[in-house]
């Protein structure tokens, strides 16, 4: 029967670890943890490194952090994977500063380690932090390759309050050609969120122009990037080009509609958003909350009370809440224009059923006597 035995050693308890890649596979890799500990035997950074990677994707992060600092009350030294390791489970809590304290005194610091501190700024909406992160790897003498230029654009692209950084992303972007970096979709999907946070219009059509000229296919993401931006400058001409573009491809969704309804709204194009509305019915899922209220304000610029009314009862038919701004508006527009009893009882019914009684809307301030309707 001995002989039959299979000894298992450190080598099958870091193959076990390493198998453990999936988001909720983080028990397992604690059950290996102890079971190593029971079979008195001694970890390695090497299995250590694969427990941190394991625990430091998800919720259990500090528990992968705790367990990289006991490498050194263990007397184990530390290596850059593990570094690496720690960085990414301090990237998941947003823990930006602990990344750049790790990589400060991580000596070997490598791409892998520079790239990892830079994503960590994304989530915490750090873009100073990452563009002085990869500053630093050309200090170090670290190569700078395709990721550590996609993470660096994609932490400037989702803060909220980048200021220049779009200035920074345009930089980025001069210096991947420089040095013969290939872009991909998603290097520029990133830059063209990053100039539509901007308001940078120009710059936005420009880049999007630029994915065919560098062999690459623009996504749903390159269009509602790009239409969003036109959006926020009231360029609804170029919104619904791009629209008819996307519609073509196959690649608008319910943001590109929304985007285009709230560009007519603005441009007072009720007729226009009442359509795109209607063609978005056939789309999955149908028209949401941002939707309806965008033609419901469409209708309210161009005083359209009735098609106002009929949208609101759209609503309540399909499960979908408007919000209080569009409530405000039909109230206001029913009130100016004196509407007749049934389409008042309509609209006091649809009150009554979504409210129920709950909340008060304050109309709209309007002069009574701006317009004459006409009968």
């Amino acid at each position: 029967m001995q002989e039959n035995c299979i000894v298992v050693d450190k080598l099958h308890y870091t193959a076990a670890l390493s198998s453990c890649t999936m988001a909720l596979s983080w028990p397992y890799a604690l059950a290996v943890l102890r079971m190593l500990r029971d079979a008195l035997l001694q970890a390695d950074v090497v299995l250590y490194s694969s427990a941190i990677s394991v625990l430091g994707g998800g919720a259990k992060w500090p528990h992968a952090v705790q367990l990289f600092w006991s490498l050194g009350g263990m007397r184990m030294a530390s290596d850059i994977t593990a570094v690496t390791a720690a960085m990414r489970a301090y990237a998941t809590g947003s823990r930006w500063q602990a990344c750049a304290w790790l990589l400060a005194h991580a000596s070997g610091a490598d791409r892998v380690a520079c790239t990892t501190a830079i994503s960590s700024c994304e989530k915490a909406q750090r873009w100073e932090a990452a563009l002085a992160f990869f500053a630093a790897a050309g200090v170090r003498s670290v190569r700078k390759d395709a990721a550590m230029y996609n993470a660096t654009i994609a932490s400037i692209a989702s803060s909220s309050q980048a200021g220049l950084g779009w200035l920074g992303v345009l930089s980025l972007l001069h210096d991947m050609a420089l040095e013969n970096i290939k872009k991909s979709t998603t290097t520029l999907n990133s830059a063209l969120t990053a100039m539509e946070r901007a308001a940078c219009w120009e710059w936005a059509l420009s880049l999007f122009r630029d994915l065919p000229r560098a062999s690459l296919a623009p996504d749903v993401i390159s269009y509602n990037a790009t239409m969003t931006s036109f959006e926020k400058e009231s360029r609804w001409d170029r919104v619904l080009s791009l629209l008819k573009e996307a519609r073509t491809l196959r690649l608008a969704d319910g943001i590109s509609y929304n985007c285009s309804i709230a560009a007519c709204q603005k441009a007072e194009m009720w007729l226009q958003a009442l359509a795109l509305l209607q063609d978005m019915s056939g789309q999955k899922g149908g028209p949401d909350a941002i939707a309806y209220n965008s033609a419901i304000l469409a209708s309210a610029g161009a005083s359209r009370w009735e098609a106002m009314l009929a949208l609101l009862h759209q609503c309540l038919a399909n499960r979908v809440e408007a919000d209080m701004q569009s409530w405000a508006a039909c109230l206001s527009e029913c009130e100016i224009w004196s509407a007749r009893r049934g389409e008042a009882l309509l609209l006091k019914q649809l009150v009554s059923h979504l409210g129920r009684g709950s909340f008060q809307v304050q109309p709209l301030e309007c002069p009574r006597d701006a317009w004459v309707r006409g009968t």
